[in-house]
């Protein structure tokens, strides 16, 4: 019984973190308008910044 209540303890918990991390992220596409698409765009600028460093 004890292992029936600690799975689904953990699935709760997962649960909740999986519904933060998506409201998270709509908070951040929110307040990011000006950006491409948050940490994507962030990532790919310094993608970006790395590969003309190396070109010259």
């Amino acid at each position: 019984m004890n292992i029936l209540f600690g799975i689904f303890v953990w699935l709760v918990l997962c649960c909740s973190i999986l519904i933060l991390a998506s409201l998270a992220t709509r908070m951040e596409e929110n307040s990011n308008e000006e950006t491409t698409e948050g940490y994507i765009g962030y990532i790919e600028e310094i993608y970006n910044r790395n590969i003309l460093d190396q070109e010259k």
